[in-house]
């Protein structure tokens, strides 16, 4: 999770806990954030504007243990760039705004498109009122780590990832368009998803599936080695 309120080890019971490992996360823990925002006289949602993860409702409801595996597509020289970048997280929250304000704007019309939709296309609307809800939600109030400089790699990863995400909606109005058979709608969303992935420029190395799953396979039977 790529928030500074996120904490980062692994906690496991063959190891110290609280150690720290590269690229290994802890899922957020909706009420240890919530507590840690009262004591400090902050407001839940200037810590946290979401809710709780899949992760933490399904361990609080089941008992659960999640383990999500993420490996990139692709590769780039720039992530493993440490010097400045000249931006900071704020930048980052800057464009993540814009990209919200573009959202709520893009869905006005979705009121009018849920009249219009089959009965299928229905799970795509709900997705989409959560989208718009999200994006009218104020952005987390970092503080004084807003002011931070970034280096290249880290500000690449946070700026590309908030503007692939940012991106979903678009393709999901685009789906629900096309099922309504709006076609201006339909194509100004596919517009909107164009211009930002050539916005995306940068040099990128597709990485073989293979590796991939062997990657995921490898952390699973670890996870289930270490838990045995």
């Amino acid at each position: 999770m790529p928030w500074p309120e996120i904490r980062i080890f692994f906690e496991c019971a063959h190891i110290q806990p609280k150690t720290r490992f590269f690229g290994v996360f802890d899922f957020f823990d909706l009420e240890s954030l919530a507590k840690q925002a009262i004591a400090s006289g902050k407001a839940v949602n200037d810590v946290w504007p979401g809710g709780q993860s899949s992760a933490g409702y399904s361990n609080e409801k089941f008992g659960t243990l999640s383990l999500v595996l993420e490996v990139p597509y692709w590769d780039s020289p720039r992530l493993r760039d440490a010097s400045p970048s000249g931006h900071s997280m704020g930048d980052v929250l800057t464009e993540l705004e814009k990209s919200k304000a573009q959202t709520c704007l893009s869905l006005q019309s979705l009121g009018t498109l849920a009249r219009r939709v089959p009965q299928s296309a229905l799970p795509l609307i709900d997705a989409l009122l959560e989208a718009k809800t999200f994006a009218e939600k104020p952005a987390a109030n970092l503080g004084e780590s807003a002011k931070q400089e970034l280096s290249v790699s880290t500000f690449d990863l946070l700026s590309t990832t908030s503007r692939l995400f940012a991106l979903r909606p678009f393709a999901m109005l685009a789906r629900v368009a096309d099922a309504a058979g709006a076609t201006a709608e339909a194509s100004a969303a596919r517009e909107i998803i164009a211009r930002e992935l050539a916005h995306l420029d940068h040099e990128l190395e597709t990485i073989p599936l293979k590796r991939l799953v062997d990657l995921q396979v490898d952390a699973i039977v670890a996870a289930a080695e270490a838990l045995r």
